[in-house]
């Protein structure tokens, strides 16, 4: 839909017969809009809007009730024949970027097609990353489009599109034996996997293509949905005396399902839903994944922020000082093929809830650098201010501040289409009281911005004016004159004096600041034992991802332990190879960077501390998920000790209220099973967790009477 021309199409045809039904996989549904309220879902949905569109198209897009709005169950676009601006015709165009994107999976629709010349209705998706690399390298694909007009209306087209050196496309049609596709309703639908794209209508098969070639790589990144009537263009031609208006589109319902076995599934154990915490605690988040590949990292977020991340299993990182506030914490597996599962969020509430607070829930650590869409949680009028409601962007936060995915170095997001009167607040903690410059990344096509920063309400810069970059996203600092902070926390305030300019990140080091890495620990003379998880850590400065290595031999070969974890976070997991030697180094190296590194400043010992128990050699501490599950009455729990000590398995119920304990003594180190008897307890999903001196590990299991 994006682009089109009806002769480039490389059209294939593969029919199946009408009983070849879609029931070959296991799909479970992971997002849906009914569309069974009274309004739009904003959380799902964003009307885009605009007079100018590619194709020559010659409607005008509008967020207005006329254009579209849910009636009776139904979402419905209308195209009108009315004035607006310079276009004759209106219309919408609904998309989800920002909101709702997804990689592979069955994406579905039951919709009725509107009809008439040069109407151009439409069900696709676009690459999430649009904004970055522009069509066609995002990716696009084209479950459903027809074209109206005399003697095509009952034919629809399933495309991909793709950049090959230049525009590519592929694609089928399908076309009805009696009728048009205006006279009722119809599901159309994809299958998208690793190896393929499927077009279905009413679960039967009409398409297919290969997207395995390298070429084809942005069919291996995620897309968001779009809905919209077109009217007129390049492809079905204007519309005539015939067509008559309104026409409207119809829908149903959207759905999105996704294999049972294709993506790691991950939940967060630890902590429960709803859990509190006092304030400035450190918080251990606990996932636990099943998939049948290797896992490569779990990432934890508050929101969309990535607040940690571990390649160990279990899944635990420790999120530390946590400030008062609301938080919602989600977990994301990401296999070493690539696919990635996300699990539910669950809230988490710190201190008095006050609603300001830091994004990522610790104040953002001076010198360093803050990234300005993680700017304080609060609202508008209280940790920002944005002249209009819309986040012109779209991405990253759902308020009104406008933030794009950025090509800066580090990428991530700014915050752009900057207006006078605009700021933003961060908690900040500096570490040391000193002279420090705040040195912004900003980008801009004029001359004519402006801003300012204040520590606490004070102007500490004055107003610093930006020069052209020559593009929006051509990047250059921005610098200050050196500012003194004192050590503690405070408030900084991002001032807009004069907009139309982007912002990404600000940097607040000394005046000769480098970049810099130093390891922490492993540092000589410490005994990390085979199996066991240790943690590498480090401190770093103006780096934004690292590389990790570690030698056995002195430093003569070295192996990879990671090719790029995030530098903030300063810890690594580590599960410790069976590479016995004592004479172990580690090195850290900055990935965007080689030439700026660090090694352990003395070897370190990897010892073998296998013990043998009952003839079983136990390497790691592992609680198993309970057999049979589900189960009536009883159900077995096995775990692993690798060192002897105080062991605690209890069960709890939803609401975190202790009902068993299975285990409270002090084991010797061993494979173990338990008994847990339910013929008590109500049928329902129950927690099991198990605490030892070194080790915590929680699962869910379900009984069902």
């Amino acid at each position: 839909m994006f682009l089109k021309n009806k002769f480039s199409f490389l059209l294939i045809t593969i029919l199946l017969a009408s009983t070849q039904f879609v029931y070959s996989q296991n799909y479970e549904l992971i997002w849906a809009d009914e569309f069974d309220s009274t309004e739009i879902n904003r959380d799902n949905w964003i009307n885009e809007v605009g007079e100018y569109w590619a194709n020559n198209e010659i409607q005008a897009y509008t967020n207005s009730r006329t254009n579209s709005y849910i009636d009776n169950g139904m979402l419905k676009i209308v195209a009108r024949n009315e004035k607006y601006g310079v276009r004759n015709y209106t219309s919408a165009r609904m998309i989800t970027q920002a909101k709702q994107s997804f990689l592979y999976g069955k994406i579905e629709a039951r919709i009725k097609l509107p009809f008439g010349q040069g109407i151009w209705p439409a069900f696709w998706t676009l690459g999430e990353n649009i904004s970055s690399v522009s069509w066609p390298k995002c990716g696009e694909i084209d479950i459903m489009e027809m074209i109206g007009g005399s003697g095509r209306e009952n034919t629809v087209y399933g495309t991909v599109h793709w950049d090959s050196d230049g525009h590519a496309s592929y694609g089928g049609q399908k076309t009805l034996t009696t009728g048009k596709f205006s006279d009722d309703f119809h599901i159309y639908s994809i299958i998208w996997d690793p190896q393929k794209i499927e077009w279905y209508i009413d679960n039967v098969k009409y398409n297919v293509v290969d997207i395995t070639p390298s070429h084809m790589s942005e069919f291996h990144k995620e897309q968001f949905i779009l809905l919209n009537v077109a009217v007129g263009g390049s492809w079905p031609g204007n519309p005539d005396s015939t067509t008559q208006f309104p026409q409207t589109m119809e829908v149903d319902y959207v759905r999105v399902y996704q294999s049972t076995s294709l993506y790691p599934k991950i939940i967060i154990t630890e902590p429960l839903n709803n859990a509190t915490f006092t304030e400035n605690e450190d918080i251990t988040l606990t996932a636990d994944v099943n998939f049948d590949d290797t896992i490569e990292k779990v990432q934890f977020f508050q929101e969309t922020a990535l607040i940690g991340e571990t390649s160990a299993k279990p899944y635990i990182i420790s999120w530390k000082n946590v400030e008062a506030g609301f938080y919602k914490i989600s977990a994301k597996a990401v296999s070493s093929s690539g696919l990635s599962g996300s699990s539910e969020t669950i809230d988490v509430t710190v201190g008095n809830g006050q609603t300001k607070s830091p994004y990522k829930g610790y104040s953002v650590k001076l010198p360093g650098v803050i990234e300005v869409e993680n700017y304080d949680i609060g609202g508008q009028g209280s940790t920002f201010y944005d002249v209009d409601a819309n986040n012109t962007g779209g991405v990253y936060r759902s308020n009104s501040v406008d933030i794009e995915e950025c090509t800066d170095i580090g990428e991530g997001y700014n915050v752009g289409w900057t207006a006078a009167g605009e700021w933003l607040t961060f908690s900040i903690n500096v570490a040391k009281t000193g002279n420090y410059i705040f040195t912004s990344r900003v980008a801009s096509e004029v001359s004519t911005g402006s801003y300012k920063i204040e520590i606490d309400g004070v102007d500490k810069t004055g107003n610093i004016s930006i020069a052209s970059t020559g593009g929006w996203q051509t990047w250059m600092n921005s610098k200050s004159q050196e500012v003194e902070l004192t050590e503690g926390k405070h408030v900084l305030k991002f001032v807009v004096i004069n907009g139309n300019f982007n912002i990404n990140s600000i940097s607040v080091f000394e005046k000769d600041a480098v970049d810099e890495l130093q390891i922490i620990s492993p540092n000589g003379g410490e005994i990390w034992k085979t199996g066991e998880i240790n943690e590498i850590k480090w401190n770093s400065q103006l780096v934004h991802n690292v590389r990790l290595l570690y030698s056995t031999n002195g430093g003569a070969t070295w192996k990879a332990i990671s090719n790029k974890s995030t530098a903030e976070f300063g810890v690594f997991r580590w599960l410790v190879p069976n590479d016995i030697s004592e004479t172990c180094l580690i090195a850290i190296q900055n990935s965007d960077k080689s030439a700026t590194y660090d090694f352990s400043d003395n070897n370190f010992s990897i010892k073998d501390t296998a013990t043998s128990v009952n003839n079983n050699v136990v390497h790691i501490f592992s609680l198993e998920q309970n057999y049979p599950n589900p189960f009536n009455p009883s159900t077995s729990i096995s775990y692993t000790i690798k060192l002897a000590g105080n062991v605690k398995l209890n069960i709890y119920n939803m609401l975190g209220q202790e009902v068993a304990t299975l285990v409270n003594k002090h084991q010797l180190a061993g494979k173990y099973s338990v008994i847990f008897d339910a013929r008590n307890l109500s049928s329902g999903t129950y927690i099991y967790k198990i605490m030892t001196d070194e080790f915590v590990s929680v699962k869910k299991m379900l009984l069902l009477k």
